[in-house]
């Protein structure tokens, strides 16, 4: 895959987790922000009618899947670091920090996975309830994946975050 090809795949995807977001009633806040050693790729606002403020710190990553077997390589550990590197991780994490450092409170992390389907796949029954991985949305030609930084097993500083997936 060429660059053009992935930059455009990408901004597909992160297209897609801002709809969903939204219609969950969290908008974007910031948009690929750079900061030292790489970018975040959203920070999402959510105002609760009580006036409870939650931001969501996510890290967005898109792929085209071309099979069941493909889909079900994501859900082990090698998978999953296919997707996302240590650096990525430990972004997501220090900037939560600096939001809990700045007064903010209830900020959650996500990690995001959108899979672009290059053929109909059946998925509806492939996640295990106790699953790290949740689906966020089925759509016929993509799926909106979550998982918990956790689970990556990528080491990152202890952090006082509160970290709800």
């Amino acid at each position: 895959m060429d660059t053009a090809y992935k930059k455009k795949l990408g901004s597909w995807g992160e297209e897609r987790v801002d709809l969903w977001m939204q219609q969950n009633n969290w908008h974007p806040k910031e948009k690929n922000l750079r900061i030292h050693k790489g970018e975040i790729d959203r920070v999402y606002f959510f105002k609760s009618g009580e006036g409870i403020k939650k931001y969501c710190i996510a890290e967005i990553k898109t792929n085209i899947i071309h099979s069941k077997k493909s889909f079900l390589e994501l859900f082990n550990e090698v998978g999953i670091k296919k997707y996302l590197k240590q650096r990525q991780i430990q972004n997501i994490y220090k900037f939560g920090e600096m939001y809990l450092a700045n007064g903010k409170k209830n900020i959650y992390l996500r990690i995001f996975i959108v899979l672009k389907f290059n053929q109909k796949l059946k998925i509806k029954n492939t996640i295990h309830k106790n699953s790290p991985i949740k689906i966020c949305l089925i759509h016929h030609e993509y799926i909106i994946l979550s998982i918990e930084p956790e689970f990556t097993n990528i080491n990152s500083r202890k952090s006082l975050l509160q970290i709800k997936i």
